[in-house]
């Protein structure tokens, strides 16, 4: 068997012609933007986690990051841990370390698709979010951010998993996905259907689609706003317990923005 760029040629038993030929090489100009992270074994150093080289970011002391065993249905693990101390933690982040290469989601040109998969390493005394964030953020509550949540602080005291929206560090506002918190692996979906979006939606391991929207009406969540910043793909983690370490484990994320004018 010969492995040729896009095609394999199998070769007869005796020289001769390939039974298979090698298909059309196909276009490689620039069309829709794909981002994919599958958190292959790797280093663990900041700048070095996985294929695209994730930056870790301190909320406190630095936590630790380590890869895990991989389950049947989640290839390539990392587990991010916090400290034992109450309000440390941290994450990692993709993109620059003071600029994301999501760019606002109100002026994008054409549709966007979120996907990360993640457990929770417990439900109490915990505080989560993961999505689309401030690049690099050091706060509990990013700066600016579309993302979900899962925060047991008695500010908080979430039961769900909720669909969140911060801009400019104003006050949180979020709607329930409708999906309660546990332990097991989750894929979330964070998604627009057009440019200039005045609705993002979000659901859980493919069921019901909960929404906000800069309108009045249509969705849970009304008459809100979105972050007007670049925003980078990023899971964060703090414990809200004292001695008590918490963790999280990432499993995938995804990011297709489509409809760019780049051809």
């Amino acid at each position: 068997t010969l492995l040729l760029g896009w095609g394999v040629w199998v070769l007869p038993a005796q020289q001769g012609t390939p039974r298979m030929a090698v298909p059309a090489v196909p276009s490689v100009k620039p069309g829709p933007f794909v981002f994919i992270e599958e958190f292959m074994h790797s280093a663990v150093t900041n700048g070095l986690i996985g294929t695209h080289g994730w930056l870790v970011h301190n909320i406190g002391a630095a936590p630790t990051i380590a890869y895990q065993a991989s389950t049947a249905a989640s290839w390539g693990i990392v587990r991010i841990t916090t400290t034992t101390t109450t309000g440390q933690g941290g994450g990692i982040g993709a993109g620059g370390s003071t600029t994301g290469f999501v760019f606002p989601i109100g002026t994008q040109t054409g549709p966007m698709d979120a996907y990360m998969r993640f457990a929770l390493g417990a439900t109490t005394e915990i505080r989560v979010r993961v999505g689309l964030l401030t690049p690099v953020t050091t706060a509990v509550q990013p700066t600016n951010g579309v993302f979900i949540r899962y925060d047991t602080n008695v500010g908080f005291a979430d039961t769900q998993f909720m669909l969140c929206r911060r801009v400019a560090s104003d006050a949180e506002a979020c709607i329930t996905t409708g999906v309660a918190a546990d332990t097991s692996f989750h894929t979330f979906r964070i998604f627009t259907t057009s440019g200039s979006p005045t609705i993002i939606n979000a659901s859980v391991d493919g069921g019901a689609t909960v929404c906000m929207t800069t309108a009045g009406a249509g969705c849970g969540l009304v008459s809100t706003t979105f972050p007007v910043i670049n925003l980078a793909p990023a899971s964060q983690v703090v414990t809200d317990a004292a001695a008590t370490a918490k963790f999280i484990d990432i499993d995938y994320w995804g990011v297709l923005a489509q409809g760019l004018a780049r051809l």
